[in-house]
């Protein structure tokens, strides 16, 4: 199988890293197929972009209390890529996800999932899309009490 492990550091827009307290996305290319190396463009016939955000910002409040939570994030993934976001307490590592899975808009920039910008859709279309092609893992469970863990798994495809 063809892994890929990158790490570096979200950007703005004009392309400066943005500061220490933002959250790190790992970024270290190095591409195997079995125990072969792959080129950039043997990596091509294999990869597709799968997401891609351009210009991410989410604003919380106004004036002096205004919370810049992501400020100009720009990442690409690949299909096949595993990506890692770490940083400290508060530095934007969960807004990020929520707003990469659908959960949260931003406040300007896109992200583009399979090419789709997701925020172009009705709210409607982005539940199903969140439930057909989005897997979340929560710190707390969520799961309906009142249905076994069987019934909890599949409540999601019942959906559709």
């Amino acid at each position: 199988m063809m892994q890929n492990y990158k790490t570096a550091y979200p950007r703005t827009t004009s392309g400066e890293f943005t500061d220490a307290k933002r959250p790190e996305i790992a970024l270290r290319e190095e591409w195997r197929w079995g125990e072969y190396a792959v080129s950039k463009l043997e990596r091509n016939v294999f990869y597709m972009e799968i997401l891609k955000t351009k210009g991410l910002k989410k604003y919380y409040g106004s004036g002096d209390n205004q919370v810049k939570a992501l400020d100009g994030i720009n990442l690409e993934a690949e299909r096949g890529e595993f990506v890692a976001i770490v940083g400290t307490s508060g530095s934007g590592k969960s807004t990020l996800l929520h707003m990469l899975g659908g959960l949260d808009r931003p406040t300007s920039g896109q992200i583009y999932v399979d090419d789709k910008d997701i925020f172009e859709l009705k709210n409607d279309a982005l539940c199903i899309f969140r439930r057909r092609k989005i897997g979340f893992v929560f710190q707390s469970y969520n799961l309906v009490p009142v249905l076994n863990v069987y019934e909890n798994i599949v409540l999601p495809i019942e959906l559709d």
